[in-house]
């Protein structure tokens, strides 16, 4: 019987807090079809070289198999290159694009590790699934092992069209090595098309048949369309627990009577690193009467992410601007009278 095995960066471990869409939406697949599911362990080591067999974690029809990256390699293949070069160039943020050839290094350096790790625990009737980008070159890692078995590629992000891949040093090997897969998954048409219109690009329209596959003579790796979405039940009976949390009837108490600039941001650590910030603007509607909550200290707060906090932010504040004349709250409340066209609430947390 075919085994799914799942490949991802992040494992959500039995017990542990499931972080991210990729996480949550493989747990759901891995609990209904059981399997094999590989990642890195959410720790690293000192270690130059991992040679040991990886953590093994049995849970009903679910193994979890987790290796430690070290840390020499960590920090370049994660932030550096897969979040620091390709996250933002597969999101158009050409601005906060980078390249360095030691992260990119760094970066193959690991999908090898993972190749070498994951090898021994294949059957040859394995059905393996690897994604996002931060494994783009597994594929190819895997068939120098002598990995026979279909591998299929699914990216969570967009990708990027052509005339802005190129911007990228090393884009002919990374699309040579998404030729290695069979399957390759994308959330939209849009994106699908991206990167056919890439290999039509860098090999020639002949690398692209008119049925949606791109390759060679030799190999060819079919394309489609597999956008994921939501679990509404799921989320439905979450809201509709809550709504008797000693938490949420205080929060509605405290908020009761205000008119309310409610602003929901994800704040993303991996792209920036030190002196990143993120801003959102919300146009205002009406009298504005402000309070910036969970301040601990003069311009210093710990924001909650995600239920918890996960990191110390090293400013964070509202800027107002009234009229052109902008206005600075970090703790304490401030009432503005002004007309609704004058008044832009910015959120901006600095990290560090």
């Amino acid at each position: 019987m075919t085994r799914l095995v799942n490949v991802s960066n992040r494992v959500a471990l039995p017990g542990s807090r499931a972080d991210g869409g990729l996480a949550v939406g493989l747990l759901a697949a891995m609990r209904d079809s059981g399997g094999l599911w590989f990642g890195w362990s959410g720790r690293t080591t000192a270690a130059e070289h991992v040679d040991g067999p990886p953590e093994l974690l049995q849970r009903q029809d679910v193994c979890y198999a987790t290796i430690n990256i070290p840390a020499a390699l960590f920090e370049p293949y994660y932030n550096g290159f897969a979040n620091g070069t390709l996250w933002p160039l597969f999101h158009y943020f050409l601005d906060r694009f980078q390249y360095r050839d030691e992260q990119h290094a760094a970066y193959l350096a690991v999908n090898a590790l993972f190749a070498r790790s994951l090898t021994p625990l294949l059957r040859p009737d394995d059905l393996i699934w690897v994604h996002d980008y931060h494994l783009i070159p597994l594929a190819a890692q895997l068939r120098l092992q002598g990995v026979t078995a279909p591998i299929g590629f699914f990216l969570h992000v967009p990708f990027p069209h052509f005339e802005v891949l190129r911007a990228l040093p090393v884009y002919e090997s990374m699309l040579r090595a998404l030729l290695s897969y069979d399957l390759l998954g994308f959330q939209t048409e849009v994106d699908r098309q991206a990167f056919l219109g890439a290999a039509r690009a860098v090999w020639g329209d002949g690398c692209v048949s008119a049925a949606g596959t791109a390759g060679t003579s030799t190999h060819r790796v079919y394309t489609g369309v597999f956008p994921i979405g939501v679990d509404v039940e799921a989320i439905s009976r979450a809201a509709s627990k809550s709504s008797t949390s000693v938490h949420v009837s205080n929060m509605a108490h405290d908020l009761q009577r205000r008119q309310l600039v409610i602003g929901v941001d994800r704040i993303e650590f991996r792209s920036g690193g030190a002196g990143s910030a993120k801003h959102i603007d919300y146009r205002v509607v009406g009298d504005l009467r402000i309070r910036l909550v969970d301040g601990h200290g003069p311009g210093a707060v710990r924001v909650p992410i995600g239920g918890y906090p996960r990191r110390p932010v090293d400013r964070a504040y509202l800027r107002l601007t009234v009229r052109g004349h902008r206005r600075r709250v970090e703790r304490g409340v401030l009432d503005v009278v002004a007309h609704p066209s004058d008044v832009v609430l910015t959120h901006r947390l600095v990290i560090q």
